[in-house]
């Protein structure tokens, strides 16, 4: 309310430089969580729009080849849409195999 007050305390370089040390740490940590979340929110779109494209379903590989998404972030992609109900399990056949593949779909809008 128009007052602003200060907090100060006594800290020795030693004290001070750690206490510094935390917050920069907790920053960097704080840019990587953020920098996480866009890329993942990233991961899902392309997932989405691939996944729109191929209506009958993609495998995994095949989700990954097409949308581009790394192998190393694609479970965890898949895994947050799955949660959202924005997509779902389910069995593609490829080729003339006789047993189908786990795949994924969009669920459709109703």
């Amino acid at each position: 309310s128009g007052r602003d007050y200060w907090r100060t305390s006594l800290q020795t370089p030693s004290e001070a430089f750690a206490s510094e040390q935390r917050y920069r740490e907790a920053k960097q940590r704080t840019k990587r969580e953020e920098r996480h979340i866009e890329r993942l929110e990233a991961d899902c779109d392309s997932i989405l729009q691939t996944l729109h494209r191929n209506e009958s379903g993609l495998t995994k590989s095949q989700v990954q080849q097409r949308s581009g998404v790394r192998w190393s972030r694609i479970e965890e992609a898949i895994s947050q849409l799955l949660n959202r109900g924005a997509i779902e399990d389910c069995e593609i056949l490829i080729g003339n195999q006789k047993t189908p593949k786990q795949g994924f779909r969009v669920i459709a809008d109703i």
